[in-house]
Formats: C-alpha cells, structure tokens, sequence
C-alpha cells in the first residue's frame, strides 16, 4: 500500500512577510480614497497681563538728609515726602539752601520771574534780613488740581509762620520752583491731611470774590406810564421826547417833583 505525501510547511518567516503585505496593500487601498480630516489647531492662551512694572525704590529721607548733608531745620516727613529720589533730592536742596542763606543755590533753581524778584531782594539787601531768622522749615509735598507736582514750605520765624507754595519741576539733575500767589492769612484756613488741596481751594475763593462787584448799581427810574395816559387823546403834535430837541414827535416825559433827592450810583460806576 502506497503512503500519502506529506504535505509542505511554510516557514513561519513566509507568514509574517504575507501579513506584511497584506497590510501594506490595505494602506494603499485606503490612501487612494479621501484624506482623513487635519487635526484641529490647538489654540494657545495668552499669557496673564503683568501689569505696570513697580515703581523703582525710593531712598529714606533721613536716608537722604545724612547723604547731602541737609540742615537739621529742614523738616519733611516721610509720608509727605515726593514719591522719587530725584524730587526728593531737589526738594531737600532747595530748602536747604534757603535755611542756610545760600543764594547762589537758590537763584538757579527759581523760575525766570521769581529769579527777577530775587535780584530785586539781594540788590536791595533784603536777602539776609529774610533768612536770618528762620529757626525751620516744615515741608509738605503733593499735587496742583491739574496734576503738577508742588511744594509747601511753611518758614518758622519767632513766633511768626512764612508759608510759601510753589510749582516744581525736576528733569534728571535739573529742578525749576515757581512760586504761586499767597492768598491773605492762609494759614488760619488750611485744614485737613491735604493743605496744598486747601491751599488751592482757598486761592479759587479769593478769585471769584475779587471778580464780584463791589455792590449793586442802583439807577434811578422815571415813570412815563402816566404821562403817555393824559396825552393819549390830545392828537398828534409838537412835542418834546425825553431827552429830545423840541419839534420832535412824541409825548412829553413827567418831571420828578422839585425838591426830591436822587441817589447817585454807586459801586464802580460812581467812582
């Protein structure tokens, strides 16, 4: 009796390549079709918002007073100090200067017509008389209603107040002091934390009074009313108007009665 013939085994190594293609042909297949859809974008959030940076550091007054050597009568708190070194240095020499009678620093730093009025004092030796008895300064620092920077100085001299007010303006190592008007016994009406707001206030008080009239004009008045009523029916005619040249048309105006006193105006029209 014949045996069958065995049948051949594929090496396993035939197999996998088998598969192998298999799969690649499937790949073909599917990329002749369409293009599977792009991934969304991936959206990225922005980054937080850090804000202004930080103000740069601000030195100590007392810091600042032993560095330039300010005289001890200048007094300016912390909390009424400017917010930057350089104001704070400007500030700090220029009362300075005052206290000490340094002319020749403060001459600089005023503005043009303050610097005229200053001429004015040391021609006339007014200067030193003015400085010689300042025992301190007390120093306030802020803003004008319109944003500028400003100093208050109140000058102590005896038992006496000098208080002055004045603009400054500081760039890089450079400051220019305006001085405003001093309005009449300022300082019996400065009140609150903020006496260069006040001071302010009551300067706008003082203009709107100055622009107010002295007192109210009073103008006599003459009543025709009466006159016109008689008249109504005695016709056309010659006549006189007030005021008028006779043989103008129109009715004559009533006199006052002899005798009756007339008020003058007054105020500024009467001067």
């Amino acid at each position: 009796m014949t045996s069958p013939l065995p049948r051949p085994v594929r090496p396993f190594r035939t197999e996998v390549a088998a598969l192998a293609i298999a799969s690649l042909a499937g790949g073909l297949l599917v990329g002749c079709g369409e293009d599977p859809p792009p991934p969304p974008p991936v959206v990225l959030a922005p980054p937080p918002d850090p804000g202004p940076p930080p103000p740069p550091p601000v030195t100590p007054i007392e810091t600042l007073m032993v560095q330039l050597g300010i005289d001890s009568r200048v007094r300016l708190p912390e909390a009424q100090a400017p917010g930057t070194d350089a104001e704070r240095i400007a500030v700090l020499r220029f009362c300075d200067a005052f206290v000490r009678g340094n002319g020749d620093s403060v001459r600089p730093m005023l503005s043009m017509p303050d610097q005229f009025q200053f001429d004015l004092m040391v021609d006339a030796g007014e200067w030193p008389k003015a400085v010689e008895g300042v025992s301190r300064v007390d120093v306030r620092t802020g803003r004008s209603p319109e944003g500028d920077a400003c100093m208050l100085a109140i000058f102590h001299t005896g038992l006496e107040f000098q208080p002055q007010l004045w603009l400054t303006e500081v760039r890089g190592d450079e400051a220019t002091f305006d001085a405003l008007p001093t309005p009449p016994d300022i300082m019996n009406k400065l009140s609150g934390s903020d006496w260069i707001a006040a001071w302010f206030e009551v300067n706008r008080g003082e203009i709107a009074r100055a622009d107010e009239p002295d007192e109210a004009v009073t103008v006599p008045q003459q009543d025709f009313t009466e006159a016109a009523n008689v008249d109504a029916g005695a016709g056309s005619g010659p006549g006189i108007t007030p005021g008028g040249a006779p043989g103008a048309p129109g009715v004559p105006g009533r006199r006052m009665p002899s005798g009756t006193p007339v008020a003058p105006p007054t105020g500024p029209l009467g001067r």
